[in-house]
């Protein structure tokens, strides 16, 4: 019997034909359709780690390798050391790897192999003694807290947007090194740090000749105020009642440990017990499965909270604390700030490789110095500032937000460069900005400055892509409404499940309701595709303690569309107006004047052809006209306020293209203080 294929190549690898047999005598038997795959080439990756000591480390069971396919996208291996088998190719290899140290926190090492071809079964091991000392740190000796960020980039041929490695670390007690394997580089690698350099959140200290720093967080939960105290610290066992009584823990730091498995509520109950016995502060040398008890800097504490102020230890620092004050009598200082008062945001990067130590110390004096000024309209509340910069088709951040104590006026200092900054409080309210900082340079930014209104500048992402804040888009009327954008023409946006602020959204078609929709910042409204003349309105109210001005935005937009305008921005008017208010966004009385600015969505070149300004002192009750000059850019506003209260500003403009806007902000700023 013979047997014979005919047919083509089909898909990579893929061959189809059909498979004929035939008998001896030449008489065709049978015929079958087949297809046939040529599996593709497949090899061992064997990876080897070595720690700082010259040993393997133990595996673990967290991941410490990882491996990018630097030509497809859809491969991505994160695990431990060992053997992977891996299709024929070119791949991006990282690890960490920890190095112990008796008595202080391991050592972190990051060695990559930035293309390793994959051509047979390859052994590749990573050796943490070929690490250079990698570290950011300001010539400030008190901006020794804050976060370090290190980050490995890959550069995938078939992805826009680089994969990144990030590793979050302590700089005050966890050590870095890098390395790429000697003799390697690639275009498709980088690595990259980022500092955030403030006042420590938190420090503690063991007293006597051999003293050193504990790290420790607050327990999530626990009361945090700024104090500095020395006391006595006194073992108490696991804290119930009846180990505490066996102590004296009056005026004392009273340390406890408790099993892994301890819930949440336990250890608060332990809490109230050291308070109970009379203790002033607790501290808890948490297992190593407690992360989640750690409350993140300048987080508010969350229901229900802990007796006393409560520390959490970790790691080694903290069990040689422990051992201290098991073996008897010792102090302990400490020093909490909630607060921080200095900011470094620094960044650097290096492509291809890495042969040499990343070591950084700027002078405060070679950095971009930013006069900033924090605006608020309560005293001493918070936010939560954070910044990036632009790198290797990504951005280089050093993690969690910090908190800043508002409002305040402070320096702040910039590695020189592009920066994407964002200041934010609570759930949503955050403000984005992005700015050039040069060294030398007069650098000022001022955030959250009245008067807070509408604004639509550039686009926003959404989970859909970028977009128009407001736009005609697949036979509907889109709008997102940043209702309270600040002085600065930043846009805001709260989440949605902030739950703050009430209102409502309408459309009008050729004077004929559409919908309405009750909700104050999005809406969706279905329009036929004809011309016709449009009429937006929007109110969002918010009434919070916390938010004293600005407590009701409304606007009216009038505009005409059609299907021309599809995936175009809505021509919306705003007007945004910025007084010399101070920091708690207040103004002077008597007469005053005020910079207004007049913006069309998606055009810069605005011609109007009237516009008027009326302010009010009875929240809208009453209105009476302000004045209204040009100025070459922007208009110059001037009223004539009474010695204390509110100013509301309303403002009707409309544009050579028949756009319309009629504008109010009740309680736009404070007058007098």
């Amino acid at each position: 019997m013979e047997l014979t294929v005919t047919g083509q190549d089909g898909a990579a690898g893929t061959y189809g034909g059909v498979l004929t047999a035939r008998s001896a005598d030449g008489t065709i038997t049978t015929r079958t359709v087949l297809t046939v795959r040529q599996e593709a080439e497949m090899y061992d990756l064997t990876v080897n780690l070595v720690d700082r000591a010259g040993t393997s480390p133990p595996s673990g069971e967290l991941p410490s390798v990882s491996i990018f396919d630097l030509d497809h996208s859809d491969f991505f291996f994160w695990g431990t050391p060992g053997t992977v088998r891996l299709p024929a190719g070119r791949y991006a290899v990282h690890a960490t790897i920890q190095t112990p140290r008796a008595g202080q926190e391991p050592t972190y090492s990051f060695i990559s192999h930035p293309e390793l071809k994959v051509d047979r079964d390859r052994v590749q091991t990573l050796d943490a003694r070929d690490g250079k000392r990698v570290s950011v740190n300001p010539d400030n000796p008190e901006a020794r807290g804050g976060g370090y960020a290190i980050t490995t980039h890959t550069k995938v041929s078939d992805c826009a947007c680089p994969s990144t490695v990030l590793s979050l670390l302590d700089p005050r007690f966890q050590e870095a090194y890098a390395a790429t394997v000697p003799g390697t580089s690639s275009p498709s690698f980088a690595f990259g740090q980022a500092r955030r350099a403030t006042e420590p959140e938190l420090e503690l200290f063991t007293g006597g000749r051999n003293r050193f720093e504990v790290a420790v967080g607050w327990l999530s939960g626990a009361p945090a105020s700024a104090q500095r105290a020395t006391l006595p610290a006194v073992y108490g066992g696991g804290g119930t009642p009846a180990e505490l009584a066996r102590i004296d823990a009056e005026g004392k730091l009273v340390l406890i440990e408790v099993p892994g498995d301890t819930t949440d509520e336990e250890v608060l109950e332990r809490t109230a017990a050291i308070k109970e016995a009379g203790g002033m502060l607790a501290m808890l040398n948490a297992p190593a499965d407690a992360s989640g008890l750690v409350r993140a800097a300048g987080q508010a504490p969350d229901d229900p909270a802990a007796a006393l102020p409560t520390l959490l230890g970790y790691g080694q620092t903290a069990q040689r604390f422990t051992d201290m004050v098991k073996a008897g009598d010792t102090t302990a200082s400490y020093v909490s700030r909630p607060w921080t008062e200095s900011r470094y945001e620094l960044t650097y990067g290096v492509q291809r490789q890495i042969t040499a130590a990343q070591v950084h110390r700027p002078r405060t004096q070679d950095l971009a110095a930013v006069r900033t000024t924090y605006h608020d309209n309560g005293a001493d509340s918070m936010r939560h500032f954070g910044a990036a910069t632009p790198f290797f088709g990504t951005s280089l951040s050093a993690g969690w937000t910090l908190p800043v104590r508002v409002p305040t006026e402070r320096t702040e200092y910039f590695t020189p460069g592009s920066w994407e900054l964002h200041l934010g409080w609570r759930g949503g309210d955050m403000l984005h900005d992005k700015r050039h900082f040069e060294a030398g340079r007069g650098n000022r930014i001022a955030w959250n400055k009245a008067v807070a209104g509408p604004t639509f500048p550039g686009t926003t992402q959404t989970l859909d892509g970028e977009r128009p804040w407001a736009w005609r888009k697949d036979g509907a009327i889109d709008v997102i409404l940043p209702m309270y954008g600040d002085a600065a023409g930043r846009p805001r946006v709260p989440f949605p499940y902030d739950g703050t602020d009430t209102g409502s959204i309408s459309l009008y078609r050729n004077g004929a309701l559409v919908r309405t929709e009750p909700t104050p910042d999005t809406a969706r409204f279905d329009i036929p595709d004809e011309p016709a003349t449009y009429r937006l309105v929007a109110e969002t109210n918010r009434a919070a303690e916390w938010w004293p001005l600005s407590t009701k935005v409304s606007a009216t937009w009038s505009f005409r569309s059609s299907t021309e305008d599809e995936a175009k921005a809505l021509p919306l008017l705003t007007t945004r107006f910025d007084p010399a208010v101070d920091l708690r966004n207040r103004a002077p009385a008597g007469p005053f004047t005020f910079p207004m600015y007049v913006e069309r969505q998606g055009d810069d070149r605005v011609k109007l052809t009237s516009l008027t300004v009326d302010v009010s002192y009875d929240d809208g009750g009453s209105w009476q006209p302000a004045t209204v000059t040009p100025a070459g850019n922007h208009w110059t506003v001037g009223v004539a306020s009474p010695a204390t209260g509110y100013a509301s500003i309303r403002a009707k403009a409309t544009d050579t293209d028949g756009n319309t806007v009629e504008q109010t902000v009740l309680r736009a700023y404070q007058i007098g203080g």
